[in-house]
């Protein structure tokens, strides 16, 4: 009776290894360096533009400049801030399905960008000024 002794398959192993290596490598890339969103050309026929205007936070005759916008579904609407205080662009009522936007603080110069993809009335406010800066958007299909 012969007895016969394991041989490793040197071929497929150095191939497993070279596939565990570059898909390891390609795991680190994408943890190291993430996609970041492509910036929106505003305005464009799929961007809607409100500019937050200079002077707004001391000038309560001032708003979002437009406050009450009407877009098509999926549009999406970009807020940016030309005042030299901070502002917010905070979803105060949203329709039934969608999900509320809080920009958070928006410093001078800053954008803040949503895609609606719900039909119905947005409302929004500044909480840094709610008495007079507000807005609605009106998104239809």
């Amino acid at each position: 009776m012969t007895t016969s002794t394991y041989q490793p398959d040197t071929v497929v192993l150095s191939a497993l290894l070279l596939v565990g290596l570059v898909l390891g490598g390609s795991m680190f890339y994408v943890l190291v360096f993430p996609a970041k969103p492509k910036p929106i050309v505003c305005p464009s026929p799929t961007a809607t533009c409100v500019d937050i205007p200079s002077g707004v936070s001391i000038d309560s005759h001032l708003n979002f400049a437009s406050s009450n916008v009407k877009i098509k579904v999926g549009t999406f609407v970009q807020w940016k801030n030309h005042d030299d205080s901070p502002h917010t662009v905070t979803a105060t009522l949203v329709p039934s399905g969608a999900t509320k936007f809080d920009s958070g603080e928006l410093d001078s110069g800053n954008t803040f960008f949503v895609q609606l993809t719900t039909p119905g009335l947005y409302t929004y406010h500044c909480n840094f000024h709610p008495l007079w800066m507000r807005g609605f958007i009106n998104v239809t299909l």
